[in-house]
C-alpha cells in the first residue's frame, strides 16, 4: 500500500541522484570529501529554490561540462532550477539549463548574472499573453 510507494518513491529518487552524481564526476575532478561537501550544497540549493538534489546535481554537471568551476556552476544550476519552476513550457532541467546556456553565448552574459536572464523570461512569459490578446481583439 502507502509505505510500498513510499519506499518506491525514496528509491527512485536515491536512484536519480546517485545518477546525476556519476554524471557530475565524469565532467569534474573533485576529492570525495568535496562531493561529499557538494551533496549538501546541492539539498540546500534544492531547498531554497524549491528542486529536486537529482535535479540541481544534473544542472550543475551540464555547466561544468561547459567548463565552468563547481561554484559558478552551481550558481547557473540555481537559475536553471529557477526558470525550470516559472518557465511556460520548461518541462525539465536539462531544457532550463540548455536556455539558460544559449542566452549567455548569444548575448556574452557572464555567469554570475544567470538570475538575470531567468527575470527576463520570466517578464516576456508575463507580457506575451496580454501582447497576444491586445493585437486580436
Amino acid at each position: 500500500g502507502t509505505a510500498v510507494n513510499t519506499l518506491r518513491n525514496v528509491y527512485e529518487k536515491v536512484k536519480d541522484i546517485d545518477s546525476a552524481m556519476t554524471e557530475l564526476k565524469k565532467v569534474t575532478e573533485l576529492t570525495e570529501s568535496q562531493y561529499e561537501s557538494f551533496g549538501k550544497t546541492a539539498k540546500r540549493v534544492a531547498d531554497s529554490v524549491g528542486g529536486t538534489i537529482s535535479d540541481t546535481i544534473s544542472a550543475v554537471a551540464d555547466f561544468s561540462r561547459l567548463g565552468y568551476g563547481i561554484g559558478d556552476a552551481t550558481k547557473l544550476a540555481e537559475a536553471a532550477i529557477v526558470y525550470k519552476n516559472v518557465g511556460d513550457g520548461i518541462e525539465d532541467i536539462g531544457t532550463a539549463s540548455q536556455s539558460i546556456i544559449s542566452t549567455m553565448k548569444a548575448f556574452g552574459i557572464e555567469s554570475g548574472k544567470a538570475m538575470f536572464i531567468v527575470d527576463k523570461f520570466n517578464e516576456v512569459g508575463k507580457e506575451l499573453p496580454t501582447a497576444h490578446s491586445r493585437r486580436c481583439a
